[in-house]
């Protein structure tokens, strides 16, 4: 259908006709296309009307979120949260929840996904019921709540058993809840459990990358270098330029070279440009500790300093 209204000369049909397009790349994962869609879209800001602003701004709000750079994403929904007639404001909720998740504001995370929850139980949306209890169980996993997290993740597992998609993403965070125990071998179980069941290639860097963290961490450094690199390639295929930067900081902790100038010109500013407050305190972390391997306790001090203000 959309393909028929491809050469349209009228603007704001072909509008409608990219953002559809921008819609589904971001469905599909698909970094390049929705990169080349969203571009277009940008030069025909100018016959978007009342109704389609609000679109606009949701679809532009996903864009971002899929690409990582939360500020710009909070931007375009936070603007749409103020149409109050707009008829899926749990959708914005929900992505308003999963953003602020990410950015560790967990009480505005929770209260967002809670809203969220409460309009998706009303209207029997229980696919989006599951996301919404994945993000509460998310957000006690990072308040320390290990219990309630494992509690709310194996609720989901055996209500969606035949939910592959789904059981990826659980498996996935529980293998984060066994890393942050300290049980490595637990954590590589459920991250391998997790890439099976993955049916995007896309979205498998970030465990990836994790299995191979967890293998540096056991110092399997032949294996941690072995999946580094198998992440490395596939981020570079999909223009996932957030694990590829993590990937190459990861590859050159394992074989030894020095990771300052990389973290500090590269790294660094690229997460705080997008806002990701985790990911600017691991390496802060990082570089902490090379710099007191190293004897540079005054550098060390000045990061431990930024980790506190962030």
């Amino acid at each position: 259908m959309m393909s028929e209204f491809a050469d349209n000369r009228n603007p704001s049909i072909h509008l409608i006709v990219i953002l559809a397009h921008l819609r589904m790349s971001i469905l599909h994962n698909d970094n390049r296309k929705a990169e080349r869609y969203y571009k277009k879209a940008e030069k025909l800001i100018d016959y978007l009307d009342e109704e389609m602003t609000t679109e606009y701004q949701r679809i532009c709000g996903l864009y971002h979120y899929l690409l990582g750079d939360l500020e710009e994403a909070l931007t375009y929904l936070k603007q749409v949260e103020k149409a109050t007639d707009y008829p899926l404001m749990e959708e914005i909720y929900y992505l308003l929840s999963l953003i602020y998740s990410r950015q560790n504001e967990l009480y505005l995370s929770t209260y967002y996904a809670e809203k969220a929850l409460e309009t998706f139980v009303a209207k029997m949306d229980y696919k989006q019921c599951t996301n919404c209890n994945l993000i509460l169980g998310v957000n006690y996993y990072k308040l320390e709540k290990y219990d309630k997290a494992l509690e709310i993740y194996h609720n989901i597992l055996e209500q969606e058993k035949d939910n592959y998609s789904l059981k990826a993403k659980v498996f996935h965070n529980i293998g984060l809840l066994y890393s942050k125990r300290g049980q490595s071998e637990l954590a590589i179980k459920y991250y391998q459990e997790s890439i099976v069941l993955k049916d995007k290639k896309a979205t498998k860097p970030k465990t990836i990358y994790l299995i191979a963290k967890e293998y540096y961490r056991l110092n399997e450094k032949k294996l941690a270098e072995t999946w580094a690199m198998k992440g490395l390639f596939l981020a570079k295929e999909f223009r996932d330029k957030e694990y590829e930067i993590k990937l190459q900081v990861l590859i050159l902790l394992i074989t030894n070279q020095d990771i300052d100038l990389y973290i500090k010109n590269v790294a660094m500013p690229f997460f705080k440009q997008r806002g990701d407050s985790d990911s600017v305190r691991e390496f802060i972390k990082l570089l902490t500790n090379n710099y007191e391997e190293n004897k540079k306790f005054k550098e060390a001090y000045f990061l431990l300093k930024e980790y506190i203000n962030i």
